[in-house]
């Protein structure tokens, strides 16, 4: 279970709307039909994401579905807040904003897996922890190249100190797509995590 914590408090891209940064989406579980919703409570009270499968651009109150987060893990200076989607619908596109009593993040979108076999393609990496400039400019191809998912691997930061993990947040909000898509992310835990376990 600790090994999943990691998996939830990396990775992310940032709003400058509302009171929540750092907005990504993890898949843990079927990618075909779940997903989970993750972001950095900066300040506001009561989040929830709204989320559909049309796009209703920033008009919050259109989106259908609701959900409040699941779990919230205070961590490394952030208060990371994780919402579990499930019974979501295969190969779908899905849009959701993060919005609080301060407001609302933009609107952003992912894909869920397909549930049959067909071609996709992914991109996997990791031990972007020592170099940032070749860290930054694969984070652009990522939203350059639009892949259905990142697979990481790990040794995300020297130490896991919260500056660090803020810096590569900062960084990874380049891999979200001009037109908001978010690609989630299947994270495995590298050995520069172990003092994260502590």
């Amino acid at each position: 279970m600790k090994g999943s914590l990691v998996v939830f408090l990396i990775l992310g891209t940032w709003s400058a709307h509302g009171a929540s940064e750092f907005h990504r989406v993890a898949w843990r579980d079927d990618p075909a039909t779940t997903a989970v919703i993750c972001w950095n409570q900066v300040s506001g009270e009561r989040p929830v994401v709204h989320y559909d499968t049309v796009d209703h651009g920033e008009r919050v109150a259109s989106y259908g579905n609701l959900h409040a987060p699941d779990r919230v893990v205070p961590y490394r200076g952030m208060t990371n807040h994780f919402a579990r989607l499930t019974l979501l619908k295969p190969d779908t596109a899905y849009y959701f904003i993060v919005a609080d009593s301060e407001g609302a993040s933009r609107r952003l979108w992912f894909k869920t897996a397909p549930d049959k076999p067909r071609p996709f393609t992914f991109i996997a990496g990791g031990d972007s922890r020592s170099n940032p400039e070749p860290r930054r400019e694969g984070n652009k191809l990522v939203a350059k190249l639009r892949p259905l998912f990142v697979l990481f691997g790990g040794d995300y930061t020297g130490s896991g100190k919260p500056e660090e993990w803020r810096s590569w947040f900062e960084d990874w909000r380049l891999t979200t797509s001009a037109d908001g898509r978010v690609y989630p992310i299947i994270a495995t835990h590298g050995n520069h995590e172990n003092a994260d376990m502590r």
